[in-house]
Order: structure tokens, then sequence, then C-alpha cells
């Protein structure tokens, strides 16, 4: 027997689905760009991508347009960044802060994670 909590309704709705959030970590440019933003905000787009574009050893202006045409908007629709288009500028979304200690606490057992963190 297994336990299915989307058919169970919660009496107090959690304020992040888990799912969601693994689907969020399921990207590792997105684990990136939140791993960067609990270090350093806010953060520029041309900045973020040149960083990303070097660990990954690929150009600054491929990451940059995946990131503003699909990083970026599902993180903000999430609520875990805000992004103003205009300036480039990325900053911590109101949302972060809910799964910032699973974050780091994936973050801190990198090595012991199946696969590459982040």
């Amino acid at each position: 027997m297994t336990y299915d909590d989307t058919r169970t309704p919660d009496p107090i709705p959690p304020r992040v689905e888990l799912n969601a959030v693994f689907v969020t970590f399921a990207s590792a440019t997105r684990r990136r760009v939140l791993l960067t933003l609990l270090e350093e905000n806010p953060q520029e787009v041309r900045t973020l991508s040149g960083r990303l574009a070097a660990v990954w050893d690929v150009e600054r202006a491929r990451v940059q347009t995946q990131l503003r045409h699909v990083h970026l908007p599902q993180l903000v629709g999430a609520g875990y960044v805000q992004w103003n288009e205009t300036t480039g500028e990325i900053d911590r979304g109101p949302a972060l802060a809910d799964i910032e200690p699973m974050l780091r606490l994936l973050d801190d057992h990198a090595e012991r994670l199946p696969g590459r963190w982040p």
C-alpha cells in the first residue's frame, strides 16, 4: 500500500509543494542560479551567464539565452527570484526563503548525492 498525498487533502496546505521544488532542482542551471543568489544578491544576468558559461565551457550568449527564455521565467513564476528584464538584475524572490533550507542541505551534502551537484 502506498500513500498518495495528491488525493488526501491537507488541513493546512504547504506553502511550497515538494514536487514543484524537485522540478526546479532538476535543472543544474536553476540550482546554480539559486545557490548564487544565496551567496551574492543581486546578480546581473550578463555576469551570471558569464560565470555559468565558464563553469560549463560554453558560449556566454547561449547560457544567457537559456536564462532569459527558460530558467528565469520558471524561477520568477515560482517566486524564487525577481527579475527586472529592463536592467537585467536578478534578486531573491519571496519564496526563496521557503526552499533555502532544502537547497543548503543538498549543497552541504553534494558529495553524497547521485550524479553531479549543483
